[in-house]
């Protein structure tokens, strides 16, 4: 029983799902957040394809945490798009003519760059005996 918590405390899904549920969170208690079902939305296009992402591409085993904070490409579009999220629900994006519909393609790009790193094809090693 221990070993299977440890193991769910460590999947790197169950994290990025916590992240989701803290920005749900942070929309109920703090008024200045406010997120309209178009950053819901938003919010999906980043979470799903990273879920996505690290169930067809989990990473190497080793030093799981420090390559997937530090090298990670799906992390790192991830983040970027969590940023513009949080930022956007505060009211922070510079009005800069950036409308709801220009938002929602910019994390459809997002989503598209996190689900393509997640499929790349991956070489495969030939050892030889």
């Amino acid at each position: 029983m221990k070993e299977r918590f440890l193991e769910l405390i460590g999947s790197r899904r169950i994290w990025v799902l916590l992240v989701s549920l803290i920005v749900l969170l942070v929309q109920l208690w703090v008024p200045s957040f406010e997120l309209n079902e178009g950053g819901f939305v938003n919010m999906a296009l980043v979470i799903v394809p990273m879920m996505v992402g690290l169930a067809v591409d989990p990473g190497s085993p080793v030093d799981k945490w420090k390559l997937f904070l530090t090298k990670s490409r799906k992390f790192g579009t991830a983040l970027i798009g969590m940023i513009v999220l949080v930022l956007h629900g505060f009211g922070l994006i510079i009005p800069l003519g950036i409308t709801p519909e220009i938002l929602t393609m910019f994390f459809v790009a997002i989503a598209g760059l996190i689900s393509s790193f997640a499929l790349e094809k991956k070489p495969v090693l030939h050892l030889e005996p």
